[in-house]
Formats: structure tokens, sequence, C-alpha cells
């Protein structure tokens, strides 16, 4: 599987039949690591919205971030890399991205998962708390319902129960 993954040097647009063929060819692509693209006439407009704002919520995360907090000096810790709670695949994980966005915006990026193997560069859960200035839940682990801690955490997924506010 580690090959398929890395197979795909160029972008793969799907045409056609989205609602037949295409649209779950283009999410076997998608998972396999590809950027897709789909094309089916101009009648995928609601899939294409949905799937531009699913991609830009990273971007938007760290833009509301930067109006609370100078990220510069600050390390960040991202807790969850997997692609949802609870799971330790990586694929199509838009905490990654996050990850890539805030290494050019803040001082020092620090990352931890339970459930991740594939990622040598995670820290442990405990060492990310202790190091970083500013936290976000990257993906809703079940085992952050219990985290404690004074300092700030961006809850996109409202898993502390305090209410969401970025």
């Amino acid at each position: 599987m580690e090959d398929q993954l890395c197979a795909f040097e160029r972008d793969v647009l799907v045409i056609g039949g989205c609602g037949h063929v295409g649209l779950p060819l283009a999410i076997a692509f998608a998972d396999l690591g590809a950027r897709v693209g789909i094309y089916d006439n101009n009648n995928f407009a609601l899939g294409h919205t949905a799937m531009t704002i699913n991609e830009g919520l990273p971007l938007y995360l760290v833009y509301r971030l930067e109006q609370r907090f100078d990220l510069r000096p600050m390390t960040v810790g991202i807790l969850g890399m997997g692609f949802k709670g609870g799971s330790g695949d990586i694929r199509s994980s838009l905490s990654y991205k996050l990850k890539r966005i805030l290494a050019f915006k803040a001082g020092a990026v620090l990352c931890s998962d339970p459930y991740v193997t594939a990622d040598s560069s995670l820290r442990p859960l405990e060492e990310v708390i202790a190091v970083a200035d500013l936290l976000v839940i990257g993906a809703p682990h079940p085992g952050y319902r219990d985290l404690r801690t004074g300092k700030p955490v961006a809850d996109i997924w409202g898993v502390l129960g305090r209410g969401v506010r970025v």
C-alpha cells in the first residue's frame, strides 16, 4: 500500500459520470494520495463547494488564530493527526495540511496522535502539552475529552464540551 500512496506525481482529473462510477473512482484516487478534480458537465457544483470548504478549513483556522495570537514566537501543538477521531488513518487528513501551514506561521509545530504509527515525527501527548504555547485539536480522539490544561485550546470539534470558539 505504501508504494501506491507515492504513485501519484500528478493531479488526477475524473471526467463525467460523477453519479455512477466517477465519484467512487475520484474518492479512491484521493484515498491513494492523489489530488483529484472532478468535472461532470458542471453538474457537480454542490460536491465541489463542499470539498472547497473542507479543504479550506485549515487555512481559515490559522487565519482566526492569527487574529487572537501572535503565532510567530509560539510553539503550536496539534493533537490528533488522523483523518477522523479514533483512527490512525492519515490519508486525506487535514491535520497534516494544518501542520504545513503552521510551519510557515508559527515558531514551531509539535504533533501528537496515539493512533498514528506511520509518522516518526509525532511526539508523546504529555510532551506536546508541556512544550506548546497553544494547542489545536486536529482530530477528535476520545482520549482528548479529559484534557486539562491552562493553555489556550482551539477545539473546533467541541471535544472538551466548552463550546467552540476559534
